[in-house]
């Protein structure tokens, strides 16, 4: 993770952690009232924390930044999903949460039961804890267990599931039949780790203005956002927002004179959701692919994921665009699919001008005059697709 425009750091232990307020207060609630509400430590340089080890500090980071968690090794990864256990529940990320205890419901055997237990018991977590007497309601695993002195270490730190494990019990019959050497397997809780929303918390950061600190000056409109959501999301911006000339700092606002603030705005809910943006009118009603001038709109936006290098966006347009092809659209797209390099987008137009009755359309209404104008060298691979014969 680039320290690239954070404005927080975290003190644990002998380690300091840059981040970037505006994405923990996205991703949790209880980081947004930390570094937003009214007892925000905004004026705080350096937050400590004492309770976290700094490798898991490190972990919940990564997750907060990339909804994933990576990094973990085999060895004793039961002890740190643990600790990833409680920190996602201190921080309120549910979806954290869930994956965790995912991952320890694996990792339950005769050796690791009693602690996964304990930490189930004291932070209520429901499904792990039951899992946990799932495994222990098997008589060969707790033999096991009790061979161990893990009953022991149960008794010293949380004697109250005790009584739990005894109610389990009590339906079990030990005879020789049922009895055997082997370690049963434990079943999974039903728990399933939701997909990722990543994508909504940031979209409700942009909807919210919450930490903006730099400003679009679009026509007479001003639209306000995250300098490094922005950065990590186009290289473009990172060069507008982060690089100066020598001796002048970095502006925070950017003036956009030759694109719409509709544009724009779709723009930056790409940027932050990573959605097709949805386009709406006046009234907040979503727009259809029948309304007057919708291809107008994705031709100014896939130029302007050209401009800012959003190559996904610009692909996105593109698919769009495909479907708007028709006689009075069609010279603009292709001029439009020339200048930007959209090479699928061309060869579409390119199909549709192949036929003869659209090339003749096209021809009466002036769209090759449009193309000689505009666009010259896009004739020439028309004139290669009309001349083209098939081989035999």
């Amino acid at each position: 993770m680039s320290n690239e425009g954070t404005d927080v750091k975290f003190q644990i232990g002998d380690e300091t952690f840059a981040a970037h307020r505006c994405v923990l207060a996205a991703r949790s609630a209880v980081f947004k009232a930390e570094l937003f509400g009214p007892m925000k430590e905004g004026t705080t340089s350096v937050i400590g924390v004492d309770d976290i080890e700094p490798q898991v500090f490190k972990l919940l980071l990564s997750f907060i930044y990339s909804d994933s968690v990576m990094g973990i090794e085999e060895e004793d990864e039961h002890i740190l999903w643990q600790h990833l256990l409680v920190a996602a529940d201190r921080y309120d990320l549910q979806r954290l949460r869930i994956m965790s205890e995912k991952k320890l419901c694996r990792s339950i055997q005769s050796n690791t039961v009693v602690p996964i237990l304990a930490l189930a018991e004291q932070h209520r977590f429901g499904g792990l804890k039951d899992a946990c007497l799932d495994f222990l309601n098997s008589p060969a695993n707790l033999q096991v267990l009790m061979a161990n002195g893990g009953l022991d270490e149960l008794t010293s730190s949380c004697p109250a599931v005790l009584k739990e494990l005894i109610a389990k019990l009590a339906s079990l019959k030990f005879d020789d039949a049922n009895s055997d050497t082997g370690v049963d397997a434990v079943p999974l809780v039903a728990a399933s780790v939701p997909p990722s929303d990543i994508h909504q918390d940031f979209a409700r950061l942009l909807q919210s203005g919450e930490g903006t600190d730099m400003t679009f000056q679009v026509g007479n409109e001003t639209l306000k956002a995250h300098r490094c959501v922005l950065a990590a999301r186009s290289s473009v911006f990172r060069n507008q927002l982060f690089s100066s000339a020598e001796g002048m700092a970095p502006s925070s606002v950017i003036r956009i004179d030759n694109m719409e603030p509709k544009v724009i705005e779709l723009l930056l809910s790409f940027i932050y959701s990573d959605q097709m943006p949805e386009i709406k009118d006046t009234e907040g009603e979503e727009v259809t692919q029948q309304d007057d001038d919708m291809d107008v709109i994705w031709q100014h936006l896939l130029a302007a994921a050209g401009v800012y290098e959003l190559q996904r966006l610009k692909l996105l347009c593109e698919d769009k665009l495909c479907g708007y092809i028709n006689v009075s659209t069609v010279a603009t797209i292709l001029a439009l699919a020339e200048q930007h390099h959209c090479q699928r987008l061309k060869e579409t137009c390119l199909d549709f001008l192949e036929s003869p009755a659209n090339l003749h359309d096209v021809m009466a209404t002036g769209g090759l005059e449009h193309l000689r104008n505009s666009c010259s060298s896009v004739l020439i691979d028309l004139i290669a697709k009309l001349a083209y014969v098939p081989k035999a």
